[in-house]
């Protein structure tokens, strides 16, 4: 959604991007198997507001999902692959809707040696398009 790039959006997530470490170790029970569930590390962001001609937007029904990616340089291209998709609105507890700011990277299962990647996202209108890749945030693994 080239119209939803905007230096605003970029600028917002370089602010809040934030990655921070919880207490990890923690059961989980997924489908009626219990695992160890790696240290959380959670990447937030803001959703775009206005669209590169600065018209504005309204998240809750133009934006459908992020697109996130991983790699092992900061460089990002329209041939990578996502490594997850993360919808931009859900039903909160009391049924009313919100938007999705933020995505635990220990949910990802990377096969990747290196200790420090670099996230990436995109936003995805429900009319398919895509922005430029937000900047590149450090992830740094133990």
């Amino acid at each position: 959604m080239k119209n939803l790039r905007t230096a605003k959006a970029l600028a917002a997530f370089l602010t809040t991007a934030a990655f921070f470490a919880a207490c990890g170790g923690a059961g989980v029970e997924v489908a009626g198997t219990t695992t160890t569930m790696k240290t959380s590390c959670m990447i937030s962001w803001n959703a775009p507001e206005t669209k590169v001609n600065n018209e504005t937007i309204n998240p809750y029904n133009d934006l459908y999902q992020y697109e996130l990616y991983v790699s092992s340089t900061p460089n990002f291209s329209d041939t990578d692959t996502p490594v997850a998709f993360v919808s931009a609105v859900e039903n909160g507890e009391s049924g009313a809707r919100k938007l999705v700011t933020e995505f635990d990277l220990a949910l990802l299962n990377i096969d990747n040696a290196s200790s420090t990647l670099y996230v990436s996202l995109r936003a995805v209108g429900v009319d398919g398009q895509k922005s430029d890749f937000m900047a590149p945030v450090t992830w740094t693994r133990s």
